[in-house]
């Protein structure tokens, strides 16, 4: 190293050194944070936020039943809760409701509950969207009205 570097070059080119494996182990030794948790997604202002857990399901055979979680995450205490299957290219009985444990009831902040899908359809590519609301539900821009989805698809 004598000869590589002049006399004064190389008091600084060990500073530099020692400095840079410190500042290595301290990154070490202090890992970054997980990232938080997802936040429901809510649209502002008041009224009930609801969200669908989960927000896609794909059926893989004819028959079965999913159960989708609908959880209200405020600020306010939602009106009576409807639910429904609309949209998408499906025919009218290739998803169906059967058992509905949020219709007519009012879920507080922070409380949930569970609506079962089943699927009779045979084709592929065919979808549609479990919807659950109320009346003072905050709008969801995708569905142009109050409440919260969950794409269905086989």
């Amino acid at each position: 190293m004598r000869s590589f570097l002049p006399s004064g070059w190389r008091r600084w080119t060990i500073g530099i050194v020692v400095v840079g494996a410190s500042l290595g182990i301290i990154g070490a030794c202090n890992p970054t944070k997980p990232p938080p948790s997802p936040q429901p997604v809510c649209f502002g202002g008041p009224g009930s936020c609801l969200t669908v857990a989960l927000p896609a399901w794909t059926f893989t055979t004819q028959g079965e039943v999913h159960t989708f979680t609908v959880k209200n995450n405020g600020p306010d205490q939602s009106e009576l809760l409807f639910s429904g299957i609309f949209g998408g290219n499906a025919g009218p009985s290739e998803y169906v409701i059967v058992q509905d444990n949020c219709v007519m009831k009012r879920l507080v902040n922070g409380d949930s509950c569970t609506i079962g899908v089943q699927t009779f359809g045979v084709g592929n590519g065919h979808d549609a969207f479990l919807v659950v609301g109320s009346d003072n539900s905050q709008l969801d821009p995708d569905l142009g009205q109050r409440g919260a989805k969950a794409h269905l698809l086989h």
